[in-house]
């Protein structure tokens, strides 16, 4: 072998050794890269770009990476999920007693509603959904007194006034939903045109007017269904009582209402395999601390109120797996620089109501969690209604800060949380009688919204916080 070959022999093994050891890295570097995708949210986007360098290190192309903040992150927001604009119309009709029972008063109600609702979204798509609701409703009241004494003997120095008051409402709701707009399926134009009956007969399928009516259906099977029990309970109270001239008083009172909610998915394939979900959802008048910055929280001016309209939510799959943890929270209230409902295309009437309100809603996909946090979630979920109070962390609202305890963390690290302001008006119409013991009343409402602003809480900043950022949405 000539020393031209032996060199040329040397440098092909030279090359071939590092070729090896090459390989060798960049197996060691994927198994690490690995672990930092479990354990960090930007770990897959990493991963995929040191992947994409050692695979040109070893004579490859490289390849392309998607941003980790694509439509499916807890940073973004999904266009096919937001609403651009919704519109409601609900038919309902409301009849009751009420009279002395005992020493106290009862009163009795019953409620048949129908809704009608068409709504668009971001994405160019649409849904059309009719829901309807049957309730019943009692509340008993009682009230006591009895005369103070002027202070002679044989008077009674005590004196009381009671007044007590409690009710409960149970509901059944049916609400079934067809989608239009989106590939493969008929426009919205299309849906309503050829329903436009079907849906005033749906409608007035309700009190009395269900009498006459013709019964016309959508002319399609609902792409969703869902059935809903609603129980709410509210209990008021308010005693006083002195005694030789020293007074102490009381107030007692609350609402909570509970939902329960099955709902079916088809997934279009015809076998039968179609998506199951059960819901449990707990609706409360919530109040928050004087710590919270209201409009960094909600993007308004709630005036001198310090409560929001909340609810909290748990879904379970068909296997009874934890699925989701959602908290939403709702204000009314007025932004700095905001649109009017007329800017906005939408004008309340004469007997109408304009409405700006701000939705947060954080949602926490535990289907999506490690073993270690999905432990963290499902031990909140299974807490959080200890001794019948329901606990709800304030940090639901705005999870923008690392916290020392494992939930509001989990929600501050993986929550995903957005932020909608809509501009609306409401107009209601009604009428019927009230007779001594019985009333009668029939209803129509028209509500509309249109989104004005959609944020959502983006990625930890320098400083480890997390800020509201304006969507993109077309």
């Amino acid at each position: 072998m000539t020393p031209l070959r032996r060199k040329l022999r040397k440098a092909s093994e030279l090359g071939a050794t590092t070729a090896e050891y090459a390989g060798v890295i960049v197996a060691a570097v994927t198994l690490v890269l690995a672990l930092i995708v479990a354990a960090t949210p930007i770990g897959e986007k990493l991963t995929c770009e040191i992947g994409s360098a050692l695979d040109k290190v070893v004579g490859g192309e490289g390849y392309a990476c998607e941003s980790a903040s694509g439509a499916n992150s807890q940073y973004e927001v999904d266009p096919s999920e937001i609403a651009k604009s919704s519109t409601e119309r609900t038919k309902s009709t409301k009849a009751g007693a009420a009279g002395k029972v005992g020493p106290g008063e009862l009163s009795v109600e019953g409620t048949d509603s129908v809704s009608a609702t068409k709504t668009e979204y971001y994405d160019g798509t649409g849904s059309r959904s009719m829901r309807t609701s049957q309730e019943l409703s009692g509340e008993y009241s009682l009230g006591t007194g009895s005369g103070s004494g002027d202070g002679d003997a044989g008077d009674d120095p005590f004196s009381a006034e009671v007044e007590l008051n409690g009710g409960i409402a149970v509901s059944r709701t049916e609400e079934k939903t067809w989608n239009c707009g989106g590939e493969g399926e008929r426009s919205c134009e299309d849906f309503d045109d050829a329903n436009a009956d079907a849906v005033e007969d749906q409608l007035n399928n309700q009190g009395i007017s269900r009498l006459g009516n013709h019964g016309r259906e959508i002319d399609e099977d609902p792409d969703a269904t869902s059935t809903s029990w609603n129980v709410k309970l509210t209990l008021g109270g308010k005693a006083s009582a002195t005694a030789d001239g020293v007074g102490a008083s009381v107030d007692i009172s609350g609402e909570v209402a509970y939902t329960r909610t099955d709902s079916v998915e088809k997934d279009g394939d015809g076998e039968g395999d179609d998506a199951h979900e059960t819901s449990h959802r707990f609706a409360y008048k919530g109040e928050y601390g004087a710590g919270l910055d209201v409009e960094s929280a909600f993007g308004l001016s709630n005036g001198e109120s310090n409560s929001y309209a909340g609810s909290y939510e748990v879904t379970y799959d068909e296997d009874g797996k934890l699925k989701t943890i959602t908290f939403t929270s709702i204000v009314e209230g007025t932004r700095s620089g905001g649109v009017s409902a007329e800017d906005s295309g939408i004008s309340a009437g004469a007997d109408g109501e304009a409405t700006q309100t701000s939705t947060v809603t954080t949602t926490l996909d535990v289907s999506s969690l490690s073993e270690s946090d999905r432990k963290i979630a499902e031990e909140y979920a299974s807490s959080s209604l200890t001794n019948g109070a329901l606990t709800v962390p304030e940090s639901a609202l705005n999870p923008s800060q690392p916290s020392d305890n494992d939930f509001d963390n989990l929600l501050y690290e993986r929550a995903k949380v957005t932020r909608i302001t809509e501009e609306g008006a409401k107009i209601t119409e009604s009428g019927g009688f009230d007779l001594w013991v019985v009333n009668y009343e029939r209803s129509e409402e028209i509500s509309a919204s249109n989104t004005t602003r959609v944020e959502v809480l983006g990625e930890p900043g320098a400083d480890g916080a997390r800020n509201y950022k304006e969507s993109e949405l077309p």
